[in-house]
């Protein structure tokens, strides 16, 4: 089954349940195209503090792998943890919830 027919056609509901304890994860896409088949995914985590009672978010950058290079910035996705591909990635696209408009090129 190609990488790409996933991207392509999401799931369908709005509820995608996640793997525990960090396996999986849902971020936005912030950087494209400074390495190959990689992107920048920014994924925000919220915790509570105690002393001042409050419900904190600390955004978390992975660098994340996309074989087919089909993501582009402003998308939504579901990454997945997996085996070191490289000194920093440790993550792959797993699938595509929200697409930003792409533009259309007639060939």
């Amino acid at each position: 089954m190609s990488a790409l027919r996933n991207l392509l056609n999401p799931l369908k509901t709005k509820n995608i349940p996640l793997v525990k304890s960090g396996g999986e994860l849902y971020g936005t896409v912030i950087r494209t195209g400074t390495n190959a088949k990689t992107v920048t995914v920014q994924v925000e985590r919220f915790f509570y503090n105690q002393k001042y009672k409050r419900n904190f978010s600390r955004p978390n950058r992975f660098q994340v792998h996309d074989e087919e290079e089909f993501c582009r910035v402003g998308d939504k996705v579901v990454i997945r943890a997996c085996r070191p591909l490289s000194k920093t990635k440790r993550y792959y696209v797993r699938n595509l919830i929200y697409m930003t408009p792409r533009p259309y090129i007639n060939k």
